[in-house]
């Protein structure tokens, strides 16, 4: 049997690392086109015409005569994917299916890697792919969880390692303030700093590299306002509360940046329509072709500007909200934070109705 490996969770920034890694050592570090077959999901090839091919691949023997890699990049059809309980299954979750049932017993000059941030770990496929193949999994640390500092610092210890880079304690921690929980940033950083100041670096050459990022601390709830989850919700804004040393000035930061983040979700909305694109992966992919007329409709629009997992993890969110939904919201956000300044109730309670009214009304898209 060939190497069968699915590197998945919810981290896009080490998940796509991870990929990159796994497949030079899969398919060696002089891998051809003839070698490895690539499928990303676009507007010229659906998840039903890739997984035909794909099932089709895998009972063909490789041109040259060698082992071949075939590479699941992030499709969106496996969120689809049916229950074991589920009767009536559509053509792609029969496809889906019928790869599971294919994992036990695979070429052995065949190997699959898939990378996922959809794959759902109680069906099929997940458990064919446990039980005859590996699985690597990257959690993104979650800001309202006790424990994500303590997540940041293993990962960023880990990148220093690779890269042999010495870190202090304190750089590390001024590191973890700067960056939060936004792992995406840490490869980059750490690159910058081995270019400013070499392997051994003082938290002086840190602080100038690395610029702070003062919103790390109240990432969890735009996290929960983008997800719809009101106890996540209640539950970020307790901690952010419970920690703060004047929560009528950070009531009112929270309501200026959750206005901001809803912007974002506005923007993203309008470029997933433009582009008649449903997931992040399928935007990115036609921003990069996107033709005049649709430059000039999205002209100024963030899309364009935002990086490639903040992208996918935006339109996931703007996915969670009608346009109405995106737009009343906006107007609600403004309508308090005119009232923070001018009302005398209590700063806290604004926002904590705001939050359980922009998360529990839903309309019709």
């Amino acid at each position: 049997m060939g190497h069968i490996l699915l590197i998945c969770g919810n981290n896009h920034a080490l998940i796509s690392e991870a990929t990159k890694e796994q497949l030079t050592k899969i398919a060696g570090p002089s891998a051809d086109e003839f070698s490895i077959e690539s499928y990303s999901e676009s507007d010229q090839q659906n998840c039903e015409a890739i997984l035909r091919e794909v099932l089709s691949s895998i009972q063909t023997p490789s041109f040259f005569g060698d082992a071949k890699t075939i590479w699941l990049n992030d499709l969106s059809a496996f969120e689809s994917e049916a229950t074991k309980s589920q009767k009536s299954l559509s053509k792609l979750q029969d496809l889906i299916l019928e790869l599971s049932n294919s994992i036990s017993n695979f070429p052995d000059d065949v190997n699959l890697l898939i990378n996922s941030t959809t794959i759902d770990k109680r069906k099929q496929l997940y458990k064919a792919i446990k039980e005859s193949g590996k699985i690597i999994e990257h959690k993104k640390p979650e800001l309202n969880s006790f424990k994500w500092r303590q997540e940041v610092n293993k990962l960023m210890r880990d990148e220093a390692s690779r890269k042999n880079l010495e870190l202090t304690q304190a750089s590390i921690e001024y590191l973890i303030d700067a960056i939060g929980v936004d792992t995406g940033r840490i490869a980059p950083e750490m690159e910058k700093i081995c270019c400013y100041a070499g392997d051994s670096p003082s938290l002086e050459d840190v602080k100038a590299v690395c610029s702070g990022n003062r919103e790390a601390v109240f990432y969890a709830l735009n996290e929960a306002l983008g997800n719809r989850n009101l106890k996540q919700a209640m539950d970020s804004l307790a901690q952010t509360m419970s920690n703060s040393k004047n929560t009528d000035s950070d009531s009112i930061r929270l309501i200026r940046m959750t206005a901001n983040y809803f912007r974002k979700l506005l923007h993203i909305k309008i470029a997933l329509h433009v582009c008649a694109a449903k997931t992040g992966s399928q935007l990115e992919t036609a921003l990069q072709s996107a033709s005049p007329e649709q430059k000039e409709m999205l002209a100024g629009n963030i899309a364009f500007s935002e990086s490639a997992w903040s992208l996918k993890n935006l339109a996931d969110k703007a996915q969670n909200y009608s346009p109405y939904d995106l737009r009343e919201a906006i107007e609600l956000i403004a309508l308090v934070d005119k009232s923070m300044v001018s009302s005398t109730a209590s700063k806290r309670t604004l926002i904590e109705t705001l939050v359980m009214h922009i998360i529990s009304r839903k309309h019709k898209s």
